[in-house]
């Protein structure tokens, strides 16, 4: 047997082991460890319903622009349109349809207004010509 044996054993039984770290505040938030995946929320099962209103608005203003030939329903039937677009994606259509009709019913009533503060057309004129 070698006489170093016994020598080194007793070096490495003497080397003193370091003290555990008790002075770690312990760790209460951390979620335990295991090997599964996050949990995984589900999607909210409510949707709030699309407000259609101001879809359905901005075409019944356009077409009343367009048959009065109202400037003033053109202008809000145009209104209408753009925040019918934000609010119910799903309407985008109708909203077009809104807002084309509202531009024509604007243009046909502007064009009438300036007409009429020209002079060039009179009510009683328009009357006769459109009923006799």
């Amino acid at each position: 047997m070698d006489p170093n044996y016994n020598n080194q054993n007793q070096q490495n039984q003497e080397q003193p082991t370091p003290p555990p770290q008790f002075n770690q505040s312990p760790q209460f938030n951390q979620p335990p460890q295991f090997n599964q995946a996050p949990y995984q929320q589900s999607p909210n099962p409510y949707q709030p319903p699309e407000q259609k209103g101001m879809a359905i608005a901005s075409l019944v203003l356009g077409i009343l622009s367009v048959v009065c030939c109202g400037w003033l329903l053109g202008l809000l039937g145009i209104i209408f349109s753009v925040q019918g677009k934000k609010k119910a994606p799903s309407m985008k259509g109708m909203c077009t349809a809104g807002m084309v009709l509202s531009i024509i019913g604007l243009v046909f009533g502007l064009i009438f207004t300036i007409l009429y503060a020209t002079g060039s057309i009179t009510l009683d004129s328009l009357y006769w010509n459109l009923y006799y």
